[in-house]
């Protein structure tokens, strides 16, 4: 009897036991999210300073500029082209400078500390003169639809600051240049029209800025000094997209 009466008390002592736990844990529970409440007295968090550590890449479409570096440029037949008679070594050559304007395309690839690429460009040519030695018989010559193609390689470095991209490079170029010749005789006029072509190389540094435009878009201005080459300076903008 004694066993049996015991029953209810261990019940009763049981139920009160759930009851007084089950009221605590609602305390429990939040705990938690009042210890990871967000002070909203707190300052914000400091910039992040992985920009400085992006790696990407991109696509730039520009147009371009530059005054002429073009002194004593050889130029000569190629291919099956056959150079008429009365210019045959006669050194035909072109002076005076000239000034070049155009467009290209420059694929750019942004390491973590690095920056380079390629580009290719094609341009009209004005203001140069062609020169040749004496031509016999009163034969003159004149040139005519001045054009070009470039393709350079870059390496430089681009610096971060705020929403401006500042970089240097340092940049290697080969160009051609095709122009058509017409060979002229006083009594009989243009003889003919042969394309002749010359080629250059060039290297020098460069200084840009790029500036972010939206989250994939991007201008870009750039100058350009050649040490040696067919151009002294060049203005290069542009706008092109890039993945960073």
């Amino acid at each position: 009897m004694l066993r049996h009466a015991r029953m209810p008390s261990l019940v009763l002592a049981s139920a009160a036991f759930v009851a007084a736990a089950s009221l605590s844990l609602p305390a429990f529970a939040e705990a938690p999210a009042k210890a990871v409440a967000a002070d909203p007295d707190a300052d914000p968090p400091a910039p992040s300073d992985d920009n400085d550590d992006e790696t990407g890449g991109g696509v730039l479409f520009y147009g371009l500029g530059s005054f002429g570096n073009i002194q004593g440029l050889g130029v000569s037949t190629s291919g099956d082209t056959v150079e008429p008679d009365p210019l045959k070594k006669k050194h035909l050559r072109l002076e005076d400078g000239g000034h070049l304007f155009g467009g290209g395309l420059q694929v750019d690839v942004f390491g973590k500390h690095v920056r380079g690429g390629f580009a290719i460009s094609v341009f009209g040519v004005e203001g140069t003169k062609l020169r040749t030695d004496k031509l016999d018989n009163g034969f003159k010559v004149s040139a005519s639809s001045g054009w070009g193609a470039g393709f350079d390689v870059f390496v430089g470095h681009e610096f971060w600051k705020g929403s401006v991209r500042p970089y240097i490079d340092l940049v290697g170029s080969i160009n051609v240049l095709s122009l058509q010749v017409d060979l002229k005789h006083p009594a009989y006029g243009v003889l003919g029209r042969t394309q002749y072509e010359g080629w250059m190389f060039g290297f020098g540094p460069r200084a840009g800025l790029s500036i972010p435009i939206g989250p994939n878009g991007f201008f870009d201005v750039s100058g350009n000094y050649s040490v040696v080459g067919m151009e002294r300076f060049r203005i290069v903008a542009g706008i092109g997209i890039w993945g960073r």
